[in-house]
């Protein structure tokens, strides 16, 4: 299974406890420099662009934050100015998660938007193998006793019931489609930050369901 060649995306940092999974969306406030940077870099693409998205790791006793080891190329759906906005942070971004990456260095010949969205080599992962069958069953066995116990937590309605459908999707998902599967069903879950950061890092999406705990 071989890498992809390294690309060039923009890096945008997001604090603890935000996330970005592949499958996911996130919105979030971000400064002026960064949205600024960000309107640049829409109206300069055909499309709308791709961005690396990494969380910072919580930092050690008086250290500085560092990147962690894994990111998300995630696309910028929008940009927006409440109406309410504070003076540090004028914007709200929307990002929708696409594939997990690894950031690699910093490119050596940075664009104009350096400063506040800085261009960075990263790996894209390769795109798992699918699943043999044995894993495949195991995860759905692992996953749809995860969403009952769920279900029948949940104290809100609309909680419940999407994690009803998210058992029927599972039910019916072709085998392709179970890596996402498992992000998608991470990235709907209010667990614990440190708990999505090292699901975040595992190479697999499949490997926490296939632990004993789960």
């Amino acid at each position: 299974m071989s890498r992809m060649a390294p690309s060039v995306l923009h890096l945008l940092t997001v604090q603890p406890p935000a996330i970005l999974l592949p499958a996911s969306r996130l919105t979030l406030p971000v400064n002026s420099d960064v949205g600024d940077a960000l309107i640049d870099l829409v109206d300069n693409s055909d499309t709308l662009p791709v961005v690396a998205v990494v969380p910072l790791s919580p930092p050690l006793d008086n250290a500085a934050p560092a990147l962690a080891e894994w990111g998300t190329a995630a696309r910028v759906l929008r940009i927006a100015k409440p109406p309410t906005r504070s003076s540090n942070q004028p914007y709200i971004i929307s990002l929708h998660g696409l594939a997990r990456i690894k950031p690699l260095q910093p490119h050596p010949h940075n664009p104009p938007l350096s400063d506040s969205l800085p261009s960075f080599q990263v790996q894209y992962l390769p795109v798992d193998k699918v699943p043999n069958r044995e894993t495949i069953a195991r995860f759905k066995q692992a996953a749809l006793r995860l969403l009952d116990r769920l279900s029948r937590d949940a104290l809100q309605p609309a909680r419940k019931e999407s994690y009803i459908k998210i058992a029927t999707m599972l039910e019916d998902i072709a085998d392709a489609r179970i890596p996402w599967m498992a992000d998608v069903l991470v990235g709907s879950i209010d667990n614990d930050y440190n708990d999505k950061l090292g699901w975040f890092h595992s190479l697999s999406p499949l490997s926490p369901f296939l632990t004993p705990s789960v």
